[in-house]
């Protein structure tokens, strides 16, 4: 990706930009469609890796409107973050979605290899402890996401 987007950058004839989107949320879809799903489903939520895991959230209404700021606004050549909330632990997410669903035991939380022998190595993902800023895009184009609590929202 970094040199397929340094390629794009560099290339004659355009004016290339790059917007890095946090994981993608709304209330029950994106990033948390499997959470909703295996709670929904199965009566418990179901965690990859660790509850310490951090994820960087963006809502895709939110990542909407950074799109449309990099294209009116941006600069050639730059690369921007879309990131609402920089770092939120997957187990205050899990308990969340837990109170909403009225469930009330603990999260089952898979290993790494034990997912990844299942899934494929796309599985690895949501087990990395990601945290990333979107304030570059919030201080030089003026996004300012409107769901930044995202505990609140799946609650």
């Amino acid at each position: 990706m970094i040199e397929n987007g340094q390629i794009l950058v560099g290339a004659d004839g355009f004016e290339a930009m790059i917007l890095h989107p946090a994981m993608v949320y709304e209330r029950d879809g994106g990033v948390f469609s499997r959470l909703a799903d295996s709670a929904r489903n199965q009566g418990l939520i179901e965690v990859w890796g660790s509850l310490s895991t951090r994820w960087p959230l963006v809502h895709r209404a939110d990542l909407a409107s950074a799109y449309r700021l990099v294209l009116e606004g941006g600069a050639a050549g730059q690369s921007y973050n879309a990131a609402a909330q920089e770092g939120v632990r997957i187990g205050e997410v899990a308990a969340a979605m837990a109170r909403r669903f009225g469930i009330d035991v603990a999260p089952r939380v898979r290993s790494l290899s034990e997912v990844v022998a299942e899934q494929g190595a796309w599985a690895e993902g949501p087990t990395l402890d990601q945290q990333m800023s979107g304030r570059k895009l919030m201080e030089t184009l003026g996004w300012r996401p409107r769901h930044t609590d995202v505990l609140a929202e799946i609650s």
